[in-house]
């Protein structure tokens, strides 16, 4: 018999969970919301939810009936989109989050609502050379000063 495992649709945890639900000999349960797969895993209608770490993480922190069971820090990302003509508004939302993660504003927000320490090579405290996401269309490589208030 599968073992439900329920996952909220996301497109990697969709992915992960859809091409390994027979490796592991589970069954994808998909629900609206993740305090929906939650609640499924809290009645007992799936032994596990699948979310993002920091979601996941916060959850668990302020809901003694689950745990946090498993952390898979793959180098998987997300982003801002910003139109190709915005790059103005684009480099300054990142200069504004560059500024955060060097003075460890994200650092301390991400132990406050999420608990533990960011791990030293993560993207949250890592200021990358450039504007936009490298290896992506519209990244702009060029150096650039940090102007932070």
């Amino acid at each position: 018999m599968a073992h439900p495992l329920d996952e909220t649709g996301g497109a990697q945890r969709h992915k992960w969970a859809t091409e390994n639900a027979e490796k592991f000999g589970f069954e994808v349960q998909r629900y609206e919301t993740f305090p929906d797969s939650v609640q499924a895993v809290i009645t007992q209608r799936a032994f596990a939810a699948i979310n993002e770490i920091p979601t996941a993480a916060y959850a668990a922190g302020k809901n003694p009936a689950i745990t946090l069971a498993f952390e898979d820090y793959d180098g998987r990302m997300f982003g801002y989109a910003f139109r190709y003509d915005s790059k103005d508004y684009r480099d300054k939302v990142e200069n504004a989050i560059e500024c955060m993660k060097t003075d460890g504003t994200l650092s301390a927000l991400y132990t406050k609502w999420y608990g533990g320490e960011v791990p030293a090579d993560s993207p949250l405290v890592t200021a990358y050379p450039g504007y936009g996401a490298p290896g992506f269309k519209g990244h702009d490589a060029t150096p650039h000063t940090l102007t932070c208030n």
